[in-house]
């Protein structure tokens, strides 16, 4: 579950601690939260910083790809902390603004988080993933309805899962049947191939 929790300017403590309050929230039901802070600034590159098992210590700048940030980051909810309104994945924004306390955020992130891969392939049935993430937001659509996120095959590549379009799941999956189904001892059920780095 993704959110990105849109601060006033000049007051991010303020929002950092209603996070940290809504990640204890999550901690007394069972859940992992984190955050991260993230700076927009295209002049300088993008540091990730340090992750502590805790929360996130660190900032992001400039325009990274969430979808892959959060695939390495495992934890039931992560918050996006930021003071701009610029957005560099597709996921709900809440301002601060409307929120009370830690428990109401965490409330709104386990009922409306997530993050869809951002790969436009319009197997969903709309034009782009925008499109998709605002009739999510909406409620018109859900976000078991992208084909990327309920797909059956999973690419792996070190340690970050790969968003695969169905065109490419059905090639991947079709091509490593084949070729295994010539095997002495294979059958038909869930198979599972680790390549290890050389």
């Amino acid at each position: 579950m993704v959110v990105k929790v849109l601060g006033v300017k000049g007051k991010e403590e303020l929002t950092v601690k209603l996070v940290i309050d809504a990640i204890k929230s999550l901690e007394k039901k069972g859940l992992k939260g984190t955050f991260f802070i993230h700076k927009p600034d295209e002049k300088v590159d993008v540091d990730y910083g340090t992750i502590s098992e805790n929360h996130i210590t660190y900032t992001v700048k400039g325009k990274p790809n969430l979808f892959d940030i959060t695939s390495v980051i495992k934890k039931d909810a992560i918050f996006v902390v930021s003071e701009d309104d610029v957005t560099f994945g597709y996921y709900p924004v809440i301002p601060v603004e409307g929120v009370e306390n830690g428990e109401q955020l965490a409330e709104f992130i386990m009922e409306r988080g997530f993050i869809l891969p951002g790969l436009n392939c319009k197997a969903c049935g709309e034009d782009s993933c925008k499109s998709m993430m605002e009739k999510i937001v909406n409620r018109e659509r859900s976000i078991e309805e992208c084909p990327v996120l309920s797909s059956t095959v999973e690419v792996i590549c070190g340690g970050k899962k790969l968003a695969l379009s169905p065109f490419v799941c059905e090639v991947i999956s079709s091509t490593i049947k084949g070729l295994l189904s010539t095997l002495k001892g294979y059958e038909e059920g869930e198979i599972r191939i680790k390549i290890g780095a050389k």
